[in-house]
């Protein structure tokens, strides 16, 4: 990976989940150089690390919603495992613990961006944002 993700590529795979906005772990790691088992055992090993108001597991139900609903094509996207949901605290944590290449910190600070122009743009205007 050597450029920077759109801002606007990101916010289309923001979902809101439980109540908050969200970036599932097979996003995000279409947005830094490291393959998805690979990212979620990073997780795994640094669970200390993740409050769950920082990242938390897909239940089985709420992983076929998300497929059922035409968000995620097929369950096979998820690598045979549940996904991880990342809040924005969630993404700022994970870069640092797992990401040593400058890139990922680039799509880090684009990553949060996105959150920060999300947030600025529900506190100005009712947007529909894809929930499950």
């Amino acid at each position: 990976m050597n450029e920077v993700v759109p801002l606007e590529v990101i916010a289309n795979r923001i979902l809101v989940i439980l109540g908050m906005k969200v970036l599932l772990s097979s996003h995000l790691c279409r947005f830094v150089p490291h393959r998805y088992p690979h990212l979620n055992q990073a997780v795994k090993r640094n669970i200390e690390r993740f409050p769950e108001d920082f990242v938390f597991q897909l239940s089985q139900e709420e992983a076929e919603r998300l497929v059922s609903h035409f968000v995620i094509p097929h369950r096979k996207y998820f690598g045979g495992t549940l996904p991880y949901a990342f809040t924005e605290q969630g993404v700022a944590m994970f870069v640092p613990v797992y990401c040593v290449h400058h890139v990922p910190y680039k799509m880090n600070i684009v990553i949060m961006r996105t959150f920060v122009r999300l947030r600025e743009t529900l506190s100005t205007h009712k947007i529909w944002l894809k929930s499950f």
